[in-house]
């Protein structure tokens, strides 16, 4: 809804709601004290847009960073298409943060349809640490296809490899090459049954007489309930810094 004391593209004080028109120059809000560069924002309605747009930021700053920035949607005032969320918890439809969700998610811990980070969670992951998604790479790497030191997916590549078609120098599945492997219709291999045995708290056990990964659990399961507290976390910050009721874009 327009509210009819602001036009679009009028800067107000997202603190107090006061109307800075001719008061932007002064460093801070006339009526609340709040430093402009924190809490000007511009009047926006969601009609002007044609799609919502969602423009929220803390005022706490660690580091430099806000505790926490939300960005969803166009903003025809900076030119930007996508919103683009930067903060320790950052969401957004492209991320970039400690914790970050989003389209584009790059951070510590990242959720996304694109996951880039230590510990990443999306379509396309990219893990340094760990990473689960329909196509993986990471240290440890879980996913429909996935490269890594440790993987395991329908098609595995990697040093251990475990997976419906396994590729490595340590290879389990269906369709196992490397150069110790355990497979169907193969003797397994004493030194390929000895490393998966070591990593069956990570990967999983054989089935038996399968010679199929059994798991993958002990990296899916956290990366799960990660992206569960990191959803709740961006619900809760997008609740914390909801305006009064006007047009979300920052300056």
């Amino acid at each position: 809804m327009a509210d009819p004391k602001y036009q679009p593209g009028d800067p107000y004080c997202s603190a107090c709601g006061y109307l800075l028109k001719g008061s932007t120059e002064s460093g801070r809000c006339p009526e609340c004290g709040k430093p402009l560069v924190e809490s000007m924002q511009r009047y926006q309605p969601e009609s002007a847009l044609g799609v919502r747009s969602v423009r929220r930021r803390s005022e706490v700053i660690v580091f430099g960073w806000p505790m926490y920035d939300i960005a969803f949607g166009p903003d025809p005032l900076t030119g930007q298409r996508v919103g683009r969320a930067k903060g320790l918890i950052a969401v957004g439809d492209v991320a970039t943060g400690g914790i970050a969700v989003g389209g584009m998610a790059i951070g510590i811990v990242s959720v996304g349809g694109i996951g880039i980070g230590v510990a990443s969670l999306g379509g396309m992951a990219t893990g340094l640490l760990a990473a689960a998604g329909g196509c993986s790479l990471g240290g440890i790497a879980v996913g429909g296809m996935a490269a890594g030191g440790l993987c395991t997916g329908g098609m595995a590549l990697g040093a251990v490899a475990s997976g419906g078609m396994a590729i490595g120098l340590y290879a389990r599945g269906g369709m196992a090459i490397g150069q110790h492997t355990i497979g169907r219709g193969k003797t397994p291999d004493p030194e390929a049954v000895r490393i998966f045995d070591m990593v069956e708290p990570i990967m999983g056990a054989s089935l038996p007489g399968a010679g199929l990964m059994g798991g993958g659990w002990a990296i899916v399961a956290p990366m799960v309930i990660t992206l569960f507290l990191v959803v709740m976390i961006g619900l809760i910050a997008m609740t914390m810094g909801r305006t009064r009721g006007m047009g979300s874009n920052r300056a």
